[in-house]
């Protein structure tokens, strides 16, 4: 036999029922819902109607609660009438999962899944979160632009940039990501915040990415308000790089999920290298420049902090909850340093208009 033949493999091995089982179990409780079993069968392209599934969910439910053992589970898979499962099954181990993690099977089904992250990619519902901040953005800088006085700043752009002299005005340390410098500014963190937060949408839920977004605009402004205390801060950027550093993080806590972790990792660090890089050549050897790499790497930072918290962890390992709670009181700790800098070091800030 070559090293391309596959061969079936049964289901009746306990194993590979109890392997099925832990997949369908998206929340790992010993029970499946019928919402769990119609989006396994959804990310994985069945196409089953929905009616159809909960009426299959319901025939297995032998004990009317709606939920699934793995007794009733079993015994439904086993089925003659099911044949959707033994279908799936065995194009599933033998396409999905490569044949050196075939054997690597536990007590609770296999420990390593390649592809179950990119499994849940999922285009339905319509991922909007990042479109509808775009979008927002985008009014607000033609509203600006129309009632501009000079080339810069219009009324709305001066009620939200964040001005070092106006720290009191506390909205002003998430509202800068409304306002932005010229066309190409905007453009820019308009692209890449929707093609890197798109992405995470698919996976992570768009409340997730949200939070993962406005804290890192909050961490860059806090973290520039601090080491560049003269700078004012307009544009998404610190979101944007939130962002970015999400995709880093959702590579760590999901590594042995992902087909190709190693790759993504490596792209996002030399992305981050070179644009944190130019920042502080435009910064101190361009002259003019008064970009802020100070609020692009705290962004970045905040990101990947609250990323390995927040993001979606499909399989929860011991070293990732150990990353999960260093994250936790990381973030504690510098938002509390921040904030309560910013509160009683006045010598530190410019003098305040307010």
């Amino acid at each position: 036999m070559s090293s391309t033949e596959s061969v079936d493999v049964p289901l009746h091995t306990p194993n590979r029922l109890q392997d099925l089982f832990n997949q369908v179990d998206r929340d790992n409780d010993g029970r499946v819902t019928y919402l769990e079993l119609w989006q396994f069968l959804r990310y994985n392209r069945h196409g089953i109607p929905k009616n159809k599934v909960r009426k299959i969910h319901e025939k297995a439910d032998r004990n009317d609660d709606e939920t699934l053992c793995y007794e009733e589970f079993k015994h439904f898979v086993l089925d003659p009438e099911t044949k959707i499962f033994d279908k799936y099954f065995n194009n599933y181990m033998k396409v999905l999962l490569p044949q050196k993690h075939q054997l690597a099977i536990k007590s609770r089904g296999l420990d390593t899944i390649d592809g179950a992250y990119e499994e849940r990619y999922s285009c339905w519902p319509p991922k909007l979160c990042m479109i509808i901040i775009s979008l927002v953005i985008i009014i607000f800088y033609i509203i600006d632009a129309a009632k501009a006085e000079s080339n810069r700043f219009g009324p709305i752009s001066w009620g939200l940039i964040y001005n070092p002299r106006r720290r009191k005005e506390v909205w002003r340390f998430l509202t800068y990501m409304f306002v932005h410098i010229g066309i190409n500014h905007l453009l820019m963190n308009i692209i890449v915040q929707i093609f890197l937060g798109l992405p995470l949408e698919m996976v992570h839920k768009w409340w997730r990415i949200l939070i993962v977004y406005l804290f890192g605009v909050l961490a860059g402004s806090l973290g520039s308000s601090i080491v560049d205390s003269h700078s004012y801060l307009a544009g998404a950027s610190g979101g944007v790089y939130a962002l970015m550093t999400a995709h880093i993080a959702s590579v760590v806590i999901n590594w042995k999920e992902m087909r190709y972790p190693l790759p993504q990792l490596l792209i996002f660090l030399i992305l981050i290298t070179a644009d944190v890089g130019s920042s502080i050549y435009n910064r101190y050897v361009h002259e003019g420049a008064s970009i802020s790499y100070a609020a692009h790497f705290f962004g970045g930072l905040g990101g990947l902090l609250m990323g390995t918290i927040i993001l979606d962890n499909i399989k929860v390992r011991n070293h990732e909850k150990i990353i999960k709670y260093v994250s936790i009181c990381l973030i504690s700790l510098l938002i509390s340093v921040a904030v309560v800098y910013n509160a009683v070091a006045e010598s530190h800030f410019p003098k305040q208009d307010v």
